[in-house]
């Protein structure tokens, strides 16, 4: 991340947005919605009106508080001229005159330079699959667009999410207004919403020999995305349920240490994993809606009046035709799940399982464990040979799709563990895929120190966790610090964090967490100003004036404010502008993207409106 010069205006700026906050809270008291949801909050910056006075008080003594800080930072801190970070210019024209893209890798491994005729071939090989794509003019692209819209706008009406006062007047729930966020853009700016329109590329696969590329359609932006972010909350109980998906590395971990055997029984364990073959595309989705649609039938939310006829139709809307660009030309996804889209993830997940669900318990007792982290599939198995192990694998069948089998072993390898075969149960510890360059944060970022502490920290609690024994992991430690230390942090600094903190992580790797604090979050971004501004002295100062105003009035003090008015604030930080901004517009720039132009925008603005 870039250093930014300290900026006196950014703490002014979220604490006045607070303020609005604070008052849209008071004003909306009396109207909680018991669905709020903020995984669904639209901002839309709307002002309040003015609180009540003793509100109004305990604001200004914040914002008062504030200023005294800030008073106080600009006498006393010295302002250090920033380094130079970046030449932008020079590096823009690096990948220019060689026609290269630095783009990020698959599985996280790092950042991999390639050349702009590489990339588009690969993207090419992909979107030439007829199966799976299909190119179409930019007038069947933009009514394909216009009948999504349509679609999003009548799921944002759909009774279960919409009620009526006693007038008849149609109330929005948030739900409602969420659904079709993208949808009223397009009265206001559509080409802004064409802009947006997702565009098709490729990040490649380096731990592969030779690299291939695998499919990215960011569909974050997409007109149909907050319906399949809302049917991925939707999915979130039916994924929890299912016994053989797997949670992340701590739930596998948790979940394989549990596995026991006679040590006489060495010889007949086998560890066998496989890889499902291009995973989202293959999945055809028409069946995988209808399988989750009949998963979803045994819910117990399917009691509530209208859920299941909303259920489905929001799923439909998510399963829209896919819409996307590649350099200047139009596709349409013809099947299988789109990574990027919110609830791929959870149809692939519920794909899968069915299968499953079907097929391992008539396995028998030999299966000592199964589980699939998305496209990756892992089996403890009990066998008199390889073959026999193999064997009984194979019998799992995902219709549709192709799971390549690695031979059975007394060890393997997956997600980023290591197992081995050990005398009672297996033992793990944590690996480093072919071609992870292990990036971190540097020691010359700007990030703030507490943040690089926070990195290291996370780190120990990863190893510890991935470790089944405490040689394994102070070993794994060792090698963590002397990264640390080359990638330029002081040596006596890492030594002091790891002294520190190595040994509670691993007494406590698989306690589980208390559920976290419910608080307010004060948003902005990183700045230097940061280090010297304290928020809780800003919140005393408003709930001491609150306190003094509501008990003068007999009113009961600070227990007359609603709680989420009075819940602790902290600060939430977000990134600024970093090397990876920049190289995502290079690559922009070197594959020659072209914008919307003004006057399609207002054609279609045009006939959208009509």
């Amino acid at each position: 991340m870039f250093p930014r010069g300290i900026s006196y205006d950014l703490p002014r700026d979220a604490y006045n947005e607070w303020c609005n906050t604070i008052r849209w809270k008071y004003q909306m008291k009396d109207k909680e919605d018991k669905d709020f949801d903020p995984e669904l909050l639209v901002r839309s910056g709307t002002i309040a009106d003015k609180a009540p006075q003793y509100i109004e008080n305990g604001l200004m003594s914040g914002k008062i508080q504030l200023e005294k800080q800030l008073d106080r930072i600009h006498n006393e801190v010295i302002h250090h001229k920033l380094p130079y970070a970046v030449d932008k210019l020079k590096a823009s024209q690096l990948l220019l005159e060689h026609n290269l893209i630095l783009v990020p890798s698959d599985k996280n491994l790092g950042c991999a330079l390639i050349t702009r005729d590489w990339f588009i071939e690969q993207a090419e090989n992909h979107l030439c699959n007829v199966n799976s794509y299909r190119k179409i003019d930019q007038n069947e692209a933009i009514q394909t667009l216009f009948e999504i819209a349509t679609a999003c706008k009548a799921l944002g009406y759909n009774p279960y999410i919409i009620k009526r006062d006693n007038k008849g007047k149609i109330i929005r729930s948030q739900k409602s207004k969420w659904i079709t966020q993208y949808v009223e853009k397009l009265d206001k700016d559509a080409k802004g919403v064409l802009d947006s329109t997702l565009r098709f590329y490729i990040i490649p696969k380096i731990h592969k020999s030779p690299w291939k590329g695998r499919p990215i359609v960011p569909a974050h932006s997409a007109i149909q995305s907050p319906a399949a972010k809302l049917c991925s909350i939707m999915l979130k109980p039916l994924i929890k349920s299912q016994p053989y998906i797997i949670h992340g590395s701590k739930d596998f971990i948790r979940k394989v240490s549990e596995i026991r055997y006679f040590c006489e029984e060495k010889s007949s364990i086998f560890i066998v994993g496989g890889d499902i073959e291009a995973y989202y595309p293959n999945v055809p989705k028409g069946k995988a809606s209808q399988i989750v649609k009949e998963m979803m039938n045994n819910d117990p939310r399917q009691e509530e009046e209208g859920f299941g006829a909303f259920f489905e139709e929001c799923l439909d809307v998510a399963d829209s035709t896919v819409i996307m660009r590649f350099q200047d030309d139009w596709f349409a996804q013809t099947d299988g799940l789109s990574m990027g889209v919110a609830h791929a993830p959870d149809m692939a997940n519920l794909y899968g399982s069915y299968y499953e669900n079907k097929i391992i318990p008539s396995l028998g007792k030999d299966i000592l464990y199964y589980g699939r982290y998305i496209d990756d599939v892992f089996f403890v198995v009990r066998a008199k040979s390889a073959d026999a192990a193999s064997k009984l694998c194979t019998n799992l069948i995902i219709d549709g799709v192709k799971i390549v089998w690695e031979p059975p072993k007394q060890y393997g390898v997956f997600l980023d563990v290591r197992l081995w075969v050990g005398d009672n149960s297996l033992e793990f510890r944590p690996h480093r895929k072919n071609g992870n360059h292990l990036e971190r944060v540097p020691w010359i970022s700007a990030h703030p120190l507490d943040v690089k502490k926070g990195t290291f920290m996370g780190e120990l609690s990863r190893l510890a966790t991935l470790c089944s024994n405490d040689v394994l992991y102070y070993d794994a430690c060792t090698d963590l610090r002397n990264l640390y230390i080359r990638r330029g942090y002081p040596p006596n600094l890492v030594k002091s964090w790891y002294h520190t903190y190595a040994k509670s992580f691993w007494q406590d790797r698989m306690r589980e967490r208390p559920p976290p604090k419910d608080v307010q979050i004060l948003r902005l971004t990183f700045n230097p100003i940061w280090e010297h501004v304290s928020i809780p002295e800003v919140q005393d100062a408003v709930r001491k004036q609150w306190e003094k105003d509501l008990s003068w009035a007999n009113l009961g003090g600070l227990q007359h404010i609603p709680p989420n008015m009075n819940k602790d604030l902290i600060v939430g930080r977000k990134k600024t502008q970093n090397l990876g901004d920049i190289v995502a517009r290079m690559r922009k720039i070197v594959l020659n993207y072209t914008d919307i132009s003004e006057e399609l925008g207002m054609e279609v603005s045009d006939a959208w409106k009509s």
